[in-house]
């Protein structure tokens, strides 16, 4: 049995190397939203690209050294987070739009207009046709 699932996960947190990460879609009607947790990433250092269903999310982040500083020991190296997910027949992949606002990632996807029902006309064959 895994220890964090008997005694909780305050007991073994996860390794600082691994950013928490709170994601979930959202049903908004005619769109679709998703949420990403940044804290403390600017615009500069986030990527969105679509290819083909599939949307990628890059998040890269240096550790800045202050003018007049040098590092004598780093702990940490340049942070990188990367998540993929293909959208569903459902989404327009060519309206994705992204905003970053307060350390959170919001990505927007519209539905498709759903196809129109057509009811189509059955025929039963002509009685004089199936006597020959």
């Amino acid at each position: 049995m895994d220890p964090r699932v008997a005694f909780g996960a305050a007991w073994f947190p996860q390794p600082f190397s691994r950013p928490r990460v709170e994601r979930g879609w959202r049903d908004e009607g005619e769109s679709m939203a998703y949420w990403l947790e940044a804290p403390g990433v600017t615009t500069d250092e986030v990527t969105v690209s679509v290819e083909g269903q599939v949307v990628t999310v890059q998040v890269a982040r240096a550790d800045e050294v202050p003018e007049g500083y040098e590092v004598v020991k780093r702990e940490r190296g340049e942070r990188r987070l990367t998540r993929r997910f293909r959208l569903s027949d459902a989404l327009d992949p060519s309206s994705v739009s992204a905003r970053l606002d307060d350390g959170v990632l919001k990505l927007e996807v519209a539905k498709r207009p759903k196809p129109a029902v057509r009811t189509i006309v059955v025929n039963a064959p002509n009685p004089e046709e199936t006597r020959s």
